[in-house]
């Protein structure tokens, strides 16, 4: 619930969501994927990179490195060879969606009410 309230924060600044790449240990389980997919209301690809975030710091390395030379890749362009989805996205169930923007709203105001805004 928090992590899709942080999302709702994002969607309320202006940036789309469409999809979200779930990584690390969480990653390997289907049904946290699909609690996820319910609670923010959009697809969620897993990863089959097992060490994501070393692959993404060497990226990021990349990239850097890359730009150092006058070069501007753009990062999409040097990471999608080498990123690789387990499977196929898990799209959310809209009536489990409409459950957790309920139990996320009472989330929120929990919260708000144990320690203001």
């Amino acid at each position: 619930l928090n992590l899709a309230w942080g999302i709702d924060r994002m969607r309320n600044l202006g940036v789309k969501i469409d999809g979200v790449r779930l990584v690390g240990g969480g990653s390997k389980n289907p049904l946290w994927a699909s609690i996820l997919a319910d609670a923010i209301g959009v697809p969620v690809s897993r990863l089959a990179e097992a060490e994501s975030a070393a692959l993404g710091a060497a990226l990021q390395a990349l990239w850097t490195a890359r730009r150092s030379t006058g070069d501007n890749p753009r990062l999409h362009d040097l990471a999608s060879p080498l990123i690789e989805m387990r499977d196929e996205p898990i799209e959310p169930d809209p009536e489990r969606v409409a459950f957790y923007a309920d139990l996320g709203e009472a989330f929120r105001a929990a919260v708000e009410k144990q320690f203001g805004d």
